[in-house]
């Protein structure tokens, strides 16, 4: 998950869901949407699962 300035972790924002999902309907594997985005593999691994694509 990112981290705020204090290093505490935080929820990934809406806008980062949506461009991770986008990414993954175009075929984009989970390197390649960690590349692009600021998102770990593992939470794009959750963010999937959260919204079960």
């Amino acid at each position: 998950m990112p981290k705020t300035i204090n290093g505490k972790r935080c929820e990934s924002t809406k806008l980062e869901c949506i461009e991770v999902l986008e990414l993954q309907a175009q075929g984009f594997t989970y390197r390649q949407i960690a590349d692009c985005t600021t998102v770990s593999k593992s939470n794009i691994a959750k963010i999937l699962h959260k919204w079960k694509v």
